[in-house]
């Protein structure tokens, strides 16, 4: 008999946390919402693949790619140059940018003329969690650092025009409708007046230890979190004042320390643009990062962009911090697969 790990085991109420210890977020909310609705779920630890049963018909979620997205709209999203490349032809709001491979970087052709410094490095395509995002580039000896340091784990970099002072949402999207709005806070910490940045770093992710089910990972010292401070020149060995708020890093994901607070009102030209910019994408589910002002009112020409389109989106990222609550998402999307 072949080990559990290689097993398809059934998940039931009182079995789904020793099931599911290895599972990621996204996994544990869709089991919780196929319970509910009364589907038979198997759990492949294996390959962290799950089986939904419901009325005859069997769906597949592998790792966190649902049926919802044909194949290729998971490569389309996954691939940050074909994103803007779409959204460029389709006149949807995004960064200039430039596209650098290994090759070329060796050879010392970094053709990124039309862009306009700051600017931003990230891999071209296969990232999660904002991996290897460099911004606030400043001149071309820091691009080609950083260039460098992508290229060597990466078989191409995206270089884009950085857009600073804004704020970031993630906008998730089903078959046409939204389903929830976050807004994306950077990792940050509070001075208290005593304690180094390290400490009150070591002491914040302590707290958000206790929220790891929810993809609250800690804050990592990481390239970004380095450069941001030293750009403020400060270091970790600094001391804030008490109610000093400190800025980490220049984006918002929860996995790189970052934080989330729902929005409930959105501006119907924004909603459209949002509509519009995963429509052309040809893609059924997806979560939209969005950089603006304030969506509450209309997008800005040149100035309000969208970064990224999160063909796995992460369910975590809507939840409700205010109320406590986790909104009927994963339900939603469940019902939507099943449909």
């Amino acid at each position: 008999m072949r080990e559990k790990k290689f097993q398809w085991v059934r998940i039931t109420k009182q079995n789904k946390g020793i099931v599911l210890k290895t599972a990621c977020a996204n996994t544990i909310k869709f089991v919780e919402a196929g319970l509910k609705l009364g589907y038979r779920l198997e759990y492949l630890k294996y390959y962290r693949s799950l089986r939904a049963t419901y009325k005859g018909k069997i769906k597949y979620i592998v790792n966190v790619c649902t049926p919802i997205n044909n194949q290729a709209a998971y490569r389309v999203a996954n691939n940050k140059f074909i994103t803007d490349s779409i959204w460029e032809i389709n006149n949807v709001p995004h960064a200039n940018f430039a596209l650098i491979s290994r090759s070329d970087f060796k050879k010392n052709k970094i053709n990124i003329s039309g862009l306009k410094f700051p600017l931003v490095v990230k891999p071209a395509s296969d990232t999660t969690h904002g991996e290897l995002v460099i911004t606030n580039i400043k001149n071309k000896t820091e691009l080609k650092k950083y260039l460098k340091k992508v290229l060597t784990f990466f078989s191409s970099a995206l270089v884009e025009e950085f857009h600073g002072g804004l704020k970031e949402y993630r906008i998730l999207v089903l078959k046409g409708k939204i389903l929830g709005i976050g807004e994306k806070m950077p990792a940050n910490v509070t001075g208290n007046g005593k304690d180094s940045i390290k400490k009150l770093i070591e002491e914040k992710n302590k707290g958000r230890k206790r929220f790891e089910i929810h993809n609250l990972m800690p804050i990592c010292l990481d390239e970004d979190l380095k450069k941001n401070l030293k750009e403020q020149k400060i270091s970790l060995a600094s001391i804030p004042e008490k109610g000093e708020l400190i800025i980490l890093k220049n984006v918002g994901n929860l996995c790189a320390g970052g934080e989330v607070r729902t929005i409930r009102k959105i501006h119907p030209q924004v909603k459209e643009i949002c509509l519009k910019a995963a429509k052309v994408l040809d893609i059924e589910i997806c979560g939209l990062d969005l950089l603006a002002m304030d969506i509450s009112k209309p997008l800005k020409k040149g100035r309000d962009i969208f970064i990224e389109a999160n063909e796995t989106p992460g369910i975590n990222l809507h939840f409700d911090w205010e109320k406590k609550i986790m909104p009927p998402i994963a339900e939603k999307i469940m019902k939507e697969i099943f449909k």
